[in-house]
């Protein structure tokens, strides 16, 4: 795995993992089911430290695979909705010893935004610039999904089928249309 840190054999690494689900309101009735997606995500991370504990990038990304698959927060599966009625997804990875970074802004159509984040800045701890160009360390909208499909990353062959399937959810009591006309009525 793409690491960082020490190298070194130990038998018993030590780390620590700590998550959190987003800065804005979280409502009390969520609160058990935002404490479990925070247990899954540090127990995802740490499996994959104790496999590899340099491995600090890849537990990241397996931690925030967890909360973007998790329906209650607001990230992958459980993202607001544009004013057009789609997800799209954001995410960033920085690697803190060698200070590789990638990162991804308005993604449609990708469930996992953080695997592209992630191969981003492994792409920039991996690959030696070619004649004086660097990798690209952020990008945005069609062309994540562009770039990401050019590295292998498993993506629905389009937004919509990604949205049918993956992103628009249940738990949305209220129509879209409800939702924009109360957001027309407040502008």
């Amino acid at each position: 795995m793409v690491g960082e840190g020490d190298k070194k054999e130990n038998p018993n690494p030590r780390f620590f993992v700590a998550v959190h689900v987003g800065a804005g309101f979280h409502a009390p009735s969520n609160e058990k089911s935002l404490r479990r997606a925070m247990k899954r995500a540090c127990l995802a991370a740490a499996s994959v430290l104790l496999k590899d504990s340099s491995g600090c990038i890849d537990a990241v990304s397996a931690a925030i695979q967890v909360l973007e698959d998790d329906p209650s927060t607001n990230a992958g599966r459980g993202s607001n909705l544009t004013e057009d009625g789609q997800v799209e997804c954001d995410a960033s990875i920085m690697d803190g010893f060698s200070g590789a970074f990638g990162a991804v802004g308005a993604v449609p159509g990708v469930r996992n935004a953080i695997c592209i984040a992630s191969s981003l800045a492994k792409d920039h701890m991996m690959r030696p610039s070619l004649l004086g160009r660097i990798s690209p360390l952020f990008l945005a909208g069609e062309g994540a999904r562009k770039w990401a499909t050019s590295r292998g990353i498993i993506l629905p062959e389009t937004i919509s089928e990604a949205n049918a399937v993956w992103f628009l959810i249940l738990y949305y009591c209220l129509s879209f249309a409800d939702i924009l006309s109360v957001l027309q009525n407040l502008k």
